[in-house]
C-alpha cells in the first residue's frame, strides 16, 4: 500500500454515501415527483436544474436562429451572384453572335475580294497584262 494512503475499505461508508448522493441528485434532476419527496431542497434541486434545461434550450433556439439568419444571408448573396453571372452571361452571348456577324462579314468580304482577284487575273491574262504580285504579310 501506498504511505500516507488510507485504506478504501476502512472508508466504505464514504464511498457509498457519495453514491447515493450522486443518483438522488441525478434523480432529483430528472423527476419533478421524486424531488418533491426530498422536500424544499429536492424542488429547489428540480427547480434549477429546470432553469438550467430551460437556459440550454434558449441558448439552442438563439444559435439555430443565428446559424438560420447566416444561411439566408448566404442564400442572399448566391441568389444575387447568380443573378450577376446570368447577366454576364447574356452578354457574352451578345457579343459572341456579334463576333459571329462580323466574322460572316469578313469571310464574305474576303470571298468576293478573292472572287474578284480571280477573274482580275484571268481578264488580265487574256489581255496580255502583268499584274503585280500582291502585297505578303
Amino acid at each position: 500500500m501506498f504511505p500516507g494512503a488510507s485504506d478504501v475499505s476502512q472508508q466504505g461508508i464514504v464511498v457509498y454515501v457519495t453514491i447515493a448522493v450522486v443518483l438522488v441528485v441525478a434523480i432529483t434532476t430528472a423527476s419533478e415527483r421524486i424531488a418533491k419527496v426530498f422536500g424544499p431542497i429536492g424542488r429547489a434541486w428540480f427547480d434549477f436544474a429546470k432553469l438550467r434545461r430551460e437556459a440550454a434550450a434558449a441558448k439552442r433556439s438563439a444559435d439555430v436562429a443565428e446559424l438560420q439568419r447566416q444561411i439566408d444571408g448566404l442564400a442572399d448573396a448566391l441568389r444575387s451572384q447568380s443573378a450577376r453571372h446570368e447577366r454576364q452571361l447574356g452578354e457574352v452571348e451578345l457579343r459572341r453572335e456579334a463576333d459571329r456577324g462580323e466574322i460572316q462579314h469578313l469571310q464574305t468580304t474576303v470571298v468576293s475580294w478573292e472572287r474578284w482577284a480571280y477573274e482580275a487575273t484571268i481578264a488580265a491574262a487574256r489581255g496580255g497584262v502583268t499584274l503585280p504580285k500582291p502585297p505578303s504579310n
